[in-house]
């Protein structure tokens, strides 16, 4: 008897678990398009931060569609200002690599080096750019720089979330029809479990020496 309730509660909770991914998933594709895409984009992907912050803390939000909306509506303009900042730059630094790439002379190959280097560094600060965004409340300019620092600090972090990341797509890849249903939801949930740890950490550091960066 005791066997049996422990795997029903087991089998609840994953239930529940997929269902609430399939759900909040649901939610973000759908203030995405509200948004005309363009402009519901980035929004919709800070709310969706905001919501699996909230399950990694474990909290629960009394209404899933309350509390996506409100986070949705009240980072609207400043969560685009971010979005595409950081686009910008990611288009910026790739088209920099690609230009030095056709460059083929020794120039050329360290150029080439050297964006790359940039856009890697680049690629770890979006990681936590997100996550951070719904974690602290700071300055336009701060949470670039401390998402770049956070992101250097904590690697074996970074590490744990591509890993995660490449498992998700590997399952994906194997059940196509999944992604449509998880896919935003199941990498928010993955970058979200590590990126708190990481923000932990360095909480953790900053009550003992101080402060992360001035």
């Amino acid at each position: 008897m005791a066997q049996k309730e422990l795997d029903d509660t087991i089998l609840f909770k994953i239930t529940d678990w997929i269902a609430k991914l399939a759900y909040v998933n649901l939610l973000w594709v759908g203030f995405t398009i509200m948004g005309g895409v363009v402009l519901g984009l980035f929004p919709a992907t800070v709310a969706l931060f905001f919501i699996t912050r909230k399950w990694v803390l474990g909290e629960k939000p009394v209404s899933l569609v309350k509390s996506f909306f409100q986070a949705f509506r009240e980072d609207f303009w400043k969560a685009n200002a971010i979005g595409y900042s950081a686009g910008a730059l990611g288009v910026f630094l790739f088209t920099d690599v690609f230009l030095a790439s056709t460059l083929d002379n020794a120039f050329g190959f360290w150029l080439t080096f050297f964006f790359s280097v940039l856009f890697i560094l680049f690629l770890t600060m979006v990681v936590f750019l997100f996550p951070l965004f719904v974690h602290v409340k700071e300055s336009f300019y701060h949470y670039f720089k401390f998402a770049f620092l956070i992101g250097l600090s904590s690697l074996h972090y970074l590490l744990f979330i591509i890993t995660g990341s490449a498992l998700a797509i590997a399952l994906f890849a194997m059940v196509p029809a999944a992604a449509i249903f998880f896919a935003a939801s199941v990498f928010a949930m993955i970058i979200t479990l590590f990126s708190m740890k990481a923000f932990d950490r360095v909480e953790n550091r900053k009550r003992g020496d101080g402060s992360l960066a001035s």
